[in-house]
């Protein structure tokens, strides 16, 4: 892949992203259910076409996805995440525990009323991991460093 094109795949992949994001947010506000606003659809296809400045290169060009292809997308759930310590200095029955937890999402946007719990919800987004492996994998989290 030329550089153009890897430009345009991570333009597109990065407004995707964004996109996703926005829309979970979008969808949760738009019941307003609290009295709130509604929020505005974001990917709009006329908006997005004058949206950027033209390419330095003429033989470049610009295409977005759809709007019908990205309201088609699944909502992103964003995981419940906790810190992985060295075998030494983890807590006593630090996993036990997290195992008797189990599973869980790190927003609920049912529950969010406020201007102030919908930006920290933005901040809880926009700063949650994108990848997820599990802690006992070799190579990864607690399991690579009692290899130390």
């Amino acid at each position: 892949m030329n550089g153009r094109a890897k430009r345009m795949a991570h333009g597109v992949i990065a407004g995707g992203i964004a996109g996703i994001v926005l829309l979970q947010l979008g969808r949760a506000g738009a019941a307003g259910e609290s009295g709130q606003q509604p929020i505005p659809r974001v990917w709009d296809d006329e908006a997005l076409a004058g949206f950027e400045l033209p390419p330095p290169d003429a033989d470049i060009e610009v295409h977005h996805i759809p709007s019908a292809y990205y309201y088609a997308l699944d909502e992103r759930v964003i995981h419940r995440t906790h810190p992985v310590y060295h075998p030494d200095f983890e807590p006593e029955g630090y996993l036990d525990s997290l195992r008797a937890l189990g599973p869980g999402t790190q927003l609920d946007t049912d529950t969010l009323d406020t201007d102030e719990e919908w930006i920290r919800a933005g901040e809880v987004v926009f700063d949650s991991p994108q990848l997820f492996l599990p802690a006992d994998q070799p190579g990864f989290g607690a399991a690579a460093l009692a290899e130390e």
